[in-house]
């Protein structure tokens, strides 16, 4: 775990060479899950208060990471979720929408009732 306070001192710093031209392109990124999803707002406006070029806003994928059951508790993007109500709530909120925003909040799993493809199941990594 990381200091916030420390966080937030770097990515002020970020920004300060940002706004002199010293580096071109200021870009943050989040992952979403379930466990983060009332963090989005907050992420967003600290990015255009910092004067982010770019937000990212990607949701969660399971790259063996997760066991089935883990991984669908926490991918709130797909209907199923009990907290999928919310996070479209979220997501069609007006302050979240501006050429400073990029996400992969895609349409086609908003009210798709199809159960979801997890992804891979965890797998064992081979050690020489």
């Amino acid at each position: 775990g990381g200091r916030l306070e420390t966080v937030l001192e770097n990515l002020r710093f970020i920004a300060g060479l940002r706004r002199a031209g010293i580096i071109q392109t200021f870009e943050i990124s989040m992952i979403y899950q379930a466990l983060n999803l009332d963090q989005i707002p907050a992420f967003v406006a600290l990015g255009r208060e910092l004067g982010c070029d770019s937000i990212v806003l990607s949701r969660l994928l399971n790259w063996g990471t997760y066991g089935s059951a883990d991984y669908l508790a926490r991918a709130v993007h797909f209907p199923h979720h009990p907290d999928h109500e919310a996070y479209k709530a979220i997501i069609n909120d007006p302050a979240l929408m501006g050429p400073d925003l990029n996400h992969d909040f895609d349409p086609e799993f908003l009210d798709d009732p199809t159960p979801p493809a997890t992804g891979p199941e965890p797998f064992p990594v081979a050690l020489p």
